[in-house]
């Protein structure tokens, strides 16, 4: 009877520890296909970000007639808060 609670023991333990190499797999699979997905995110925002600049503003910012527009309401402003009622 000693014998079979040895044998049976030893099965346990062996179970055991192929449960456990079983978890530590699956933690290192779901910890690997994470990082690849922050990586595939950062490059996919880092792409969205270069490739959505928006143009109206920068074709604003290199136009001179956008600045002059802009300059001209802000003379305007300025002009009627300094000229008396």
């Amino acid at each position: 009877m000693n014998f079979f609670k040895i044998i049976l023991a030893l099965l346990l333990l062996l179970v055991a520890a192929l449960g456990a190499l079983m978890l530590y797999g699956i933690l290192v699979a779901t910890v690997k296909v994470l990082f690849y997905v922050g990586i595939i995110a950062l490059v996919g925002a880092f792409a969205y970000k270069a490739l959505s600049k928006s143009e109206p503003k920068e074709l604003l910012a290199w136009a001179p007639d956008g600045e002059l527009e802009k300059t001209e309401r802000l003379l305007e402003e300025v002009k009627r808060r300094r000229l008396p009622e």
